[in-house]
């Protein structure tokens, strides 16, 4: 509870530094510069191989929002990456601190979260994910010369993987409401994250938008984010 309370404090700092960017880059994070779901690191950046995992050596002058955007795809990542390597204070990483950063399919499969009981509903959110950010750049270009109010027309593709991804969120969503052991079951905050996630995909499929700064597409991952975040904590908790 108390390394959340810490994080946030955190993560409000480096918020209102960045809040001088240029709307278009502040608002649009991944979606103007990735196209697909693999997202590997920059070459220039240092990696290493740890217990099979991908680690990134800290350097000064680096932060969790801007390694998050490299390896994940979008800075909201850096709360689910400061929690799986433990980072106290996100402000204070020394230089040369080795951070971990697995695919999120590995991570969650991580047994020292808690979550083995749930795999196939993480399962089934994290290719939701992936299903949306193969499309997260075309959602964002679609809106660039219409107005608000204007649904877009969204090619055949994409309206099959946001469906399916919907239906993927919708299954973890009933099966996850039903999962109860004798001490425990998924928290109702969870369940709400899950269905406001349903909620955004579902607008999204339907050619609704909020114009060419693409809140709405950031706001997916926030959802992700909070919903991932919230299995970690309830996870921990049952071990």
């Amino acid at each position: 509870m108390v390394f959340l309370l810490v994080y946030s404090c955190a993560q409000k700092s480096e918020e209102k530094k960045t809040s001088n960017r240029s709307p278009k880059t502040n608002q649009v994070d991944s979606a103007s510069t990735l196209k697909t779901t693999s997202y590997t690191a920059n070459t220039e950046t240092p990696i290493a191989k740890r217990d099979s995992v991908p680690t990134h050596i800290f350097k000064s002058g680096e932060t969790l929002w801007n390694l998050c955007r490299n390896y994940y795809g979008n800075r909201h990542y850096s709360k689910i990456v400061a929690s799986y390597n433990r980072v106290e204070d996100v402000r204070n990483i020394s230089d040369g601190t080795p951070i971990k950063i697995p695919e999120l399919e590995d991570m969650f499969h991580d047994e020292k979260l808690g979550l083995t009981q749930i795999h196939t509903e993480l399962g089934q959110i994290l290719e939701a994910r992936k299903l949306f950010m193969q499309h997260e750049k075309t959602l964002y270009d679609l809106r660039e010369d219409i107005q608000s109010n204007e649904k877009l027309s969204l090619p055949e593709v994409i309206q099959a993987d946001l469906g399916q991804a919907i239906s993927l969120t919708k299954q973890a969503t009933t099966s996850l409401s039903k999962f109860e052991t004798d001490t425990t079951s998924v928290p109702v905050k969870t369940m709400k994250s899950l269905k406001r996630l349903t909620k955004r995909l579902t607008n999204l499929s339907e050619g609704q938008h909020d114009g060419r700064y693409g809140y709405d597409l950031d706001m997916v991952h926030q959802e992700l984010v909070r919903l991932l975040q919230d299995l970690i904590l309830w996870g921990q908790t049952r071990i």
